[in-house]
């Protein structure tokens, strides 16, 4: 449950302002803002890492949270805005850029772990990370504001309001991404704790998956233009649920990384397909689709702590078993789209 409530601080308070926030942020300068928004973050983790009680980590995470979203649905937004009828390439280079920069994760824990440091030193870091992208980011070109294709192209208020609810409906299956996820890093290493790895052994676990990750996204480059999204979408949901149910059933640390991997592999083109559809459903309206998505996140707010508590009433495999939710939910919901006719982008 603590595990869970650390990352359940990180969005309470992106969770009521996000959203409006984000909102307002389709005529706001975006540079400034991200850049803004940064230094945020440092600050937050320059505080976290002093905390003096477990209660004000939860309240530094909480306006973390609230930073780094705005930082990251900005940059997000302006990056549909660039992509045109790339918006799975686009976002799936977002994804391997940032799964590269999630290897340094459990590896900068567990090296710190190996000489001695702690969770405070790895936060000190990432302060000064935070507000060097800060200062790059101020010296960057702008980014130019949201332009309402539909509206231009004349589209009528039936189409808009169809594109609307197929834009909150890709919002809501992309929650499911979360599982998968932080949650799975948190819960994973505890379980991985429990076979008995020191923790650079469960650091280079996770490390497997997010490697399998990087190797997905980078495999897929060329995948976009040959196989239609939302059928990629049905053979990776498909591939990931074996390998990770696979993985629940191990003991053997070594294959326990292989399988993570395999499972990092096929569940790397969860995120950009979902999170493609979304925008592709409301074109030119990028700040709208961060922040239905910053709406939706309630339930990205409820799923560590659902996960907790089965942990703690069933066990913690029992819970580590439920994040299979997202293989099989989204493998799912491609095949209704496709059976209906609908999604955007690639050949059938």
């Amino acid at each position: 449950m603590a595990a869970g409530w650390t990352l359940v601080a990180m969005q309470v308070s992106a969770l009521a302002l996000d959203a409006p926030l984000l909102a307002l942020t389709a005529r706001w300068p975006r540079r400034e803002l991200i850049s803004g928004s940064m230094a945020v973050v440092g600050l937050t983790c320059a505080v976290a890492a002093a905390a003096p009680s477990y209660a004000a980590l939860l309240v530094a995470l909480s306006f973390y949270g609230l930073a780094l979203g705005m930082a990251t649905g900005t940059s997000q937004a302006a990056l549909m805005d660039m992509a045109g009828g790339q918006r799975e390439r686009m976002i799936s280079r977002w994804s391997l850029l940032g799964a590269i920069g999630d290897v340094g994760a459990p590896l900068l824990v567990g090296g710190l772990a190996l000489v001695g440091a702690g969770w405070r030193v790895a936060m000190a870091l990432l302060a000064v990370l935070a507000v060097a992208h800060a200062a790059l980011i101020s010296r960057g070109p702008p980014f130019r504001a949201d332009s309402d294709e539909d509206e231009e192209n004349g589209a009528g208020n039936g189409a808009r309001a169809g594109s609307l609810r197929a834009a909150i409906l890709w919002c809501c299956a992309g929650v499911l991404c979360a599982l998968l996820d932080e949650i799975l890093v948190a819960f994973g290493a505890l379980r991985l704790d429990q076979l008995g790895a020191t923790p650079f052994q469960r650091g280079l676990v996770l490390v497997a998956w997010v490697v399998g990750q990087i190797a997905g996204l980078a495999a897929s480059g060329w995948v976009w233009s040959r196989i239609h999204p939302l059928r990629l979408m049905m053979l990776c949901s498909a591939g990931c649920a074996v390998a990770y149910a696979a993985w629940l059933g191990v003991s053997w640390l070594p294959a326990s990384a292989l399988l993570l991997l395999l499972s990092g592999f096929f569940g790397s083109a969860l995120f950009p397909v979902v999170t493609a559809q979304a925008y592709a459903a409301l074109p030119g309206r990028s700040t709208t689709v961060s922040a239905i998505s910053a709406v939706v996140a309630v339930g990205e707010l409820l799923m560590p702590v659902l996960i907790g508590l089965a942990a703690d009433r069933w066990g913690l495999r029992t819970a580590l078993a439920l994040l299979l939710l997202e293989p099989v939910g989204l493998g799912i919901v491609a095949a209704a789209v496709l059976a209906r006719g609908r999604g955007s982008g690639g050949r059938v």
